[in-house]
């Protein structure tokens, strides 16, 4: 983990045990079928959640690759290798995550 801006940012990797990349797989698949509104409040949902597991950071790791696939601009909670959770975020009209104070 590491801390910029006064913010946790957590560095997601994917172990190379076969459950893990299955859910990553099985998440991107489905993630993959919804519009970019429909990933950010899923993002803002997983802002509110603090417990953590290997599969949530699977989760994650394929939800931020769907909004990147989707063309959202994320560089205000990270990027593909580290994100912020820790605030709410709307799309903007040009395609870029905003913070919600």
């Amino acid at each position: 983990m590491r801390i910029i801006n006064n913010q946790k940012l957590i560095m997601m990797k994917v172990s190379n045990n076969s459950y893990l990349p299955n859910y990553y797989t099985k998440s991107k698949t489905r993630l993959s079928m919804l519009n970019k509104f429909e990933l950010v409040n899923i993002f803002n949902k997983e802002t509110t959640c603090r417990a953590w597991v290997g599969a949530r950071g699977a989760f994650q790791k394929a939800l931020i690759q769907c909004l990147i696939e989707s063309k959202v601009d994320i560089s205000i909670v990270g990027d593909k290798y580290q994100t912020s959770w820790k605030y709410p975020v709307y799309l903007d009209q040009n395609n870029v995550l905003r913070q919600i104070n």
